[in-house]
């Protein structure tokens, strides 16, 4: 009899629980936080391109090759920052670290929503972000 009541434990028990801890990695959250980011990145990308327009600079080493190539480059750039997040996102969903993986989006999507708050601040002021985008180590006037 307990072999039994053991194998019925297996059969029926163990495989619910292991079908509730795996998760669809494209979650509603999930699919939210990378529409936020996606927005959030093509408004930066539009503030970039407008500066690069008026003769800014951009002072990142890593987008400046990328940027410097008008709308294509843009968006290479801005696909690739995405694709990098949902990469590590993925990464560790398959670890099954999940509050790991909405913790980086999150932290992403706010690090990027401060950035665009400031560009957006600055810009009414009719002025760019002096700490992204300048010429000479000074701040450039920008009327668009």
């Amino acid at each position: 009899m307990p072999r039994i009541l053991i194998f019925i434990f297996f059969i029926l028990i163990v495989p619910s629980c292991i079908a509730q801890r795996q998760q669809k990695f494209w979650t509603v959250e999930r699919f939210s936080v990378t529409s936020i980011l996606a927005g959030e990145i093509a408004f930066d990308g539009y503030v970039a391109q407008n500066a690069l327009q008026y003769g800014a600079k951009e002072n990142n080493p890593i987008a400046r090759p990328f940027e410097t190539h008008g709308t294509i480059g843009q968006a290479t750039i801005s696909i690739l920052g995405i694709v990098s997040v949902l990469g590590a996102q993925y990464i560790a969903h398959r670890a099954h670290h999940e509050r790991i993986a909405d913790w980086l989006g999150r932290i992403v999507v706010i690090g990027e929503g401060i950035n665009d708050i400031s560009q957006g601040i600055n810009n009414a002021n009719g002025w760019n972000t002096c700490a992204v985008i300048n010429v000479q180590g000074k701040c450039l006037k920008w009327n668009p």
